[in-house]
């Protein structure tokens, strides 16, 4: 009985918290979005219940807004679960409880930088990760603008700048991961 139960759970769409205070939770469910019969029926069975207060399904963005008094997660979770409409996932990748759109989108746009880094390191034996490649770049965009007198690139004392700054973190970064592998003993 036990396993027909989460097996049942693990069955329903994820339901993922957008943003939580006491009179609001949005929720987003991926998996619902841009099917109406999933949302009628969400629809009719909240509908239903008189402890939800107000909401709105929007298929087409595969979201739910409920509002009323003193909206707690548990009892939002566990009516969805119950009626067999979603299981609330309190955290996920890219849009965890707690975090803000910011972070969020922070998030998303690091997501590949990481994954080019890590290819980058395996392709030059960790020889060369993103920082040193963009250092590399940036000191020969100012050599070469110093050698042709171009003034199409910013300018040569810029990327220096930006070169330096690139290559102080690195060495920085390297002091310190040398220094707590001195001190270990």
């Amino acid at each position: 009985m036990a396993e027909e139960n989460e097996k049942k759970q693990a069955e329903l769409p994820e339901a993922y918290i957008r943003q939580h205070i006491s009179t609001r939770i949005r929720l987003r469910i991926p998996s619902g979005k841009g099917d109406f019969g999933y949302f009628a029926r969400l629809r009719q069975r909240l509908g239903a219940e008189k402890n939800i207060g107000r909401f709105k399904a929007n298929e087409q963005t595969g979201s739910l807004v409920i509002t009323g008094e003193n909206l707690t997660l548990d009892a939002v979770a566990g009516y969805g679960e119950a009626n067999g409409l979603f299981r609330l996932c309190r955290e996920s990748p890219v849009c965890a409880s707690g975090q803000s759109n910011s972070r969020q989108l922070a998030d998303l746009i690091a997501i590949p930088f990481k994954k080019f880094n890590a290819m980058l390191k395996e392709e030059t034996g960790h020889k060369l990760d993103l920082r040193g490649g963009l250092f590399l770049l940036l000191f020969f965009m100012g050599t070469y603008q110093m050698i042709q007198k171009s003034l199409k690139m910013p300018a040569w004392y810029v990327a220096f700048w930006y070169a330096l700054n690139v290559f102080e973190r690195i060495a920085s970064k390297e002091a310190s991961a040398v220094k707590t592998f001195q001190d270990q003993p």
